[in-house]
């Protein structure tokens, strides 16, 4: 599974799956009960207080975790591992790796003008997941793919450090830090909220 998962993953993104590999081998299982193809299991990690549940269904694979990791940042928890493990399960199912932190999300980023129903055109691009007013079409490549310094940057400028709302009348929030996160995880600390 850690093999299948380097070669899947960002490497940022590996490591906080590594950490959760780590945790899962310093886990302790307990069986609660199975009801038909579904089985409930009581995760507990060494040294750590508190447990969650996890419940498994074994006529699909899939895999759901009180602690909602998966949910929230896109990386499946420990718990969920130790399921898998528990189950014989050597392989993460494809279906748990997102798309965004996979190697070869970069080549799927991809623009579509897509033709609302009032006759209007909207263009979006999937891998920003940025809606058409963000993007600066004077700078598009002639096959129609954004030339990604100048847009992104736009996208940066305009939606993201709130030139809009500014634009727009709202005053600038004050004593705001700007801080890189991904999904719930904080990359200067390594700590989950």
């Amino acid at each position: 599974m850690l093999r299948q998962a380097a070669s899947m993953y960002t490497p940022v993104v590996f490591e906080i799956f590594r950490r959760e590999f780590e945790m899962f081998v310093d886990s302790v299982i307990y069986s609660c009960g199975e009801a038909g193809t579904a089985s409930d299991y009581r995760v507990a990690v060494t040294d750590k207080p508190g447990e969650h549940y996890v419940k498994f269904e074994s006529s699909d694979f899939s895999v759901v975790c009180s602690c909602k990791k998966f949910e929230s940042m896109g990386i499946q928890c420990c718990h969920v591992l130790k399921v898998l493990d528990f189950k014989n399960i050597k392989e993460l199912p494809h279906r748990y790796f997102m798309g965004r932190w996979k190697k070869d999300a970069k080549s799927a980023n991809t623009c579509n003008q897509e033709f609302l129903n009032d006759g209007a055109s909207q263009t979006t691009c999937s891998s920003l997941n940025v809606p058409g007013p963000f993007i600066d079409h004077q700078h598009m490549q002639p096959n129609n793919q954004p030339n990604h310094d100048s847009s992104v940057s736009n996208v940066l400028r305009q939606g993201l450090h709130g030139d809009g709302q500014r634009n727009q009348g709202y005053p600038p929030l004050a004593g705001i830090q700007q801080q890189q996160f991904i999904g719930s995880f904080h990359l200067n600390n390594g700590t989950s909220f």
